[in-house]
């Protein structure tokens, strides 16, 4: 029956002394020690290592180096037989269950005492609790097997180069990308890779400069001779002993590089293709001009000399119609070819002087004689846009309110007010023409679409000038009652050299208050 064995009491070993200070001294050191004898019978164990084994004082008793060593039963032989031998010392690392079934590991030396006692019946166990170390070795290693198995899983070509040295490390998708096995790759230079040998001078004066590559799209060169499009990005390390390293990874784009090559070149053949398009818009809508032009210069002459004639009157007003409509589609073409070039610099802008112009233009149109404009300003501050897309946007608004105003009633009125800020100007025109059913108000931007079945009016105005306002990034909303009216409001963003100028007239102006 093992002997009952305590923190403060020596089975089996007379204790007096020296060896009593001793004795004092190893159970308060902050180190594992536990002595037993040649059997494995528990003799002394220190309240340090006590506590890390979790043991109470019940279970110093039954405790044994058999039982330290039970998670790995092959190591306890092992250890007897090495420390039984005078000269020996077992070293190893061990796992420990402790009886919450928590485990702990401890690096261990066991050896058999001569010096302390001056007896060789007793092994010494001094132990070291590796825990803490062995965890995070365990993280360590499975970031490793995950890092790897990533690295060796993905598609991207990984690798890491020592600079002067060749290529450490490549894995599975870099050789197969490069067409090269793993011993064929200590013999190559990394800017053998290269299609071009210009690119490794360009991007090793990168990552020196910059330490790191984003997104470079380069042309490279398998071993066969073959070339692909990869997209490259790389790090520059160095390390403890000064030595640098590049990392990167590199995915092959040449299927997206030739998707991108083609349209690219679509892109191209369209705009040279809109660009003729617009040369021929331009050029017929000013050769139309010239000849309705005339037409209606000859129609006026025909209906002075004429104008007797009731029969050849009527005659005279329909064909005067449809060169009109004929003007306003050739006004359409004129302002949407305007409209698809690009955007021309800012410039001062003056809305009450662009207005009065609009207004002016538009005199011509049928029953204009008969609306009544209101127009309140409130832009004082400096505004610049592109004045000329505005313009198209104001015509094609306030020619449709013109257009569709409702003869059923005794007064027709459009309102148009402005204000501006430095941030922006807004325009509000409305009117209390015939309006727009509510089913329509969402389509009327469209190319050509009309809500009304009236022969006035080309369709294109409002698309124009939507259009017009997403070049210059504003904004057009357009509310509409049937048979009451509609609102069309207009914001459009002050340029920056605008701002700049309008908050600095505030600045002023707030100065001169103060004063």
């Amino acid at each position: 029956m093992a002997m009952k064995t305590t923190p403060g009491n020596w089975s089996g070993i007379s204790v007096t002394g020296k060896n009593e200070l001793l004795g004092d001294f190893i159970n308060r050191v902050p180190i594992s020690i536990a002595f037993f004898s040649t059997d494995g019978r528990l003799i002394k164990i220190n309240d340090h290592f006590r506590q890390k084994l979790a043991l109470g004082p019940d279970d110093l008793g039954e405790f044994t180096l058999r039982k330290f060593f039970r998670e790995e039963e092959e190591k306890y032989h092992d250890a007897l037989e090495t420390s039984g031998q005078r000269v020996n010392y077992y070293c190893s690392d061990l796992k420990y269950k402790k009886a919450t079934g928590e485990l702990t590991w401890f690096k261990i030396s066991l050896f058999l005492d001569g010096q302390i006692f001056k007896r060789h019946d007793i092994l010494v166990l001094v132990a070291q609790d590796m825990t803490k170390t062995k965890l995070e070795q365990r993280k360590s290693h499975e970031k490793e097997v995950l890092l790897h198995s990533i690295n060796e899983n993905t598609s991207e070509g990984i690798y890491r180069r020592q600079v002067g040295n060749g290529i450490l490390y490549a894995n599975k998708a870099f050789l197969n990308m490069f067409g090269y096995t793993p011993g064929e790759l200590d013999e190559v230079d990394f800017s053998m890779l290269y299609a071009e040998e210009k690119t490794s001078k360009t991007l090793e004066t990168k990552l020196v400069q910059l330490g790191l590559l984003r997104n470079e799209k380069i042309l490279f060169r398998r071993k066969d001779g073959s070339q692909f499009w990869g997209l490259m990005n790389a790090t520059r390390s160095t390390d403890e002993e000064g030595k640098e390293y590049y990392n990167g990874a590199i995915i092959d784009i040449t299927e997206e590089k030739a998707k991108d090559d083609l349209l690219s070149q679509r892109n191209r053949e369209l705009s040279k293709v809109n660009e003729q398009i617009d040369r021929f818009l331009y050029s017929a809508s000013h050769d139309l001009r010239a000849p309705v032009s005339s037409m209606i210069g000859l129609i006026q002459l025909i209906d002075l000399e004429f104008g007797k004639d009731h029969k050849l009157v009527v005659q005279l007003e329909m064909l005067r119609e449809c060169v009109v409509k004929l003007e306003g589609i050739i006004d359409g073409i004129n302002s949407y070819s305007l409209n698809s070039r690009k955007r021309r610099p800012s410039e001062p802008f003056d809305v009450e002087q662009c207005l009065g112009e609009v207004i002016d233009e538009l005199r011509t149109l049928e029953n204009f004689d008969k609306i009544s404009f209101v127009i309140n300003h409130h832009c004082e501050l400096p505004f610049y846009s592109d004045k000329e897309r505005i313009k198209v946007v104001l015509k094609n608004v306030v020619s449709n309110a013109i257009v569709y105003q409702d003869p059923g009633k005794k007064i027709n009125f459009i309102r148009i007010e402005t204000h501006c800020s430095s941030q922006k100007m807004t325009v509000e025109i409305s009117d209390n023409g015939i309006g727009i059913a509510q089913p329509y108000l969402d389509k009327v931007f469209g190319m050509f679409y009309r809500a009304t079945t009236e022969p006035e009016g080309t369709g294109m105005g409002l698309y124009i000038a939507k259009e017009a306002m997403w070049h210059i990034e504003g904004t057009i909303r357009l509310d509409s009652v049937l048979n009451q009216g509609t609102v069309v409001s207009i914001e459009i963003p002050n340029d920056s050299k605008g701002k700049r100028m309008a908050k600095q007239l505030l600045t002023e102006n707030q100065g001169k208050k103060r004063v």
